[in-house]
């Protein structure tokens, strides 16, 4: 028999879910959005964190980017 998950182990994948890395600008703004509410950081160092997660060198690339393949939600 198994053993009960711990408290740890149960959120884990809730947490790993609510981190995922952003595919549309949108989600980009909300994930900055999030990271600031959590880290008290400021909303540009916010936008531009994210964006690197997603690959870009900054938030200005990963907006020109979405605007030009019609991604702007």
């Amino acid at each position: 028999m198994k053993a009960p998950l711990t408290h740890n182990e149960r959120e884990a994948p809730q947490m790993h879910e609510r981190h995922h890395t952003p595919t549309t600008l949108e989600g980009l703004k909300s994930r900055a959005k999030r990271m600031k509410r959590e880290t008290g950081c400021t909303h540009i160092s916010a936008l531009d964190a994210v964006a690197r997660e997603m690959g870009f060198a900054h938030y200005s690339a990963a907006q020109v980017h979405f605007t030009q393949i019609g991604g702007v939600e």
